[in-house]
């Protein structure tokens, strides 16, 4: 999303940003921009300092205690001496850019700050991930016979991932095939002292 009031540069940078494969949204101030959040989640904000109404720096200050918390936020002033830009970085902006805008170093800041959100997303999952493996690694498990022990392995891991047979076999190591075969096995209610051979390789 591209804050600015001054409307020729902020079609200048919408339509540049469009060229070079973003999906961009535009405002005029914070109040605007804050009002297209709920129809419209940008990875990056992109707002000049200086508006009328509400200004880049109260825009800050209030994505950084929304829903906009762990996204970043790149402010731009036509004062290179701006306390505002201080207090924006203080807030918890993550870049400062000096009007006028210099094309190379926007693409550039605006792609590093898209990368670090997606490897911080990652990070986030690959947590999450740990985080269920752990916590089923931890559970009681009831009875004492094989058949018993992965039986409830394998229905737990499906619950824990919302029924789920690939994060199951991901969770477990073993393959969806595996997976997919007891589940039928179970419905049927029956026990089998052997799986079929494709089967057992995949796993």
């Amino acid at each position: 999303m591209v804050v600015d009031d001054e409307a020729a540069a902020l079609a200048t940078m919408a339509e540049l940003l469009r060229e070079h494969g973003y999906r961009v949204e535009t405002a005029v101030d914070g109040n605007k921009a804050l009002e297209k959040l709920d129809s419209f989640a940008p990875d990056v904000v992109l707002t000049d300092l200086d508006m009328p109404g509400m200004d880049g720096l109260d825009l800050v200050r209030n994505l950084k205690a929304g829903r906009m918390r762990d996204n970043p936020v790149v402010v731009m002033s036509a004062f290179p001496t701006s306390e505002a830009a201080v207090q924006a970085l203080e807030q918890g902006a993550a870049r400062y850019l000096h009007k006028p805008i210099n094309t190379g170093e926007l693409l550039l800041v605006l792609g590093q700050e898209v990368e670090r959100l997606r490897l911080q997303k990652e990070a986030e999952q690959l947590r999450e991930r740990l985080t269920e493996r752990e916590t089923f690694e931890t559970i009681r498990i009831p009875g004492s016979a094989l058949y018993d022990i992965e039986r409830y392995a394998i229905l737990k891991s499906l619950e824990a991932t919302g029924g789920s047979t690939s994060k199951a076999a991901d969770m477990l190591g073993i393959s969806v095939r595996k997976i997919q075969y007891k589940i039928h096995e179970y419905q049927a209610g029956r026990k089998t002292a052997s799986e079929p051979e494709e089967s057992r390789k995949s796993s």
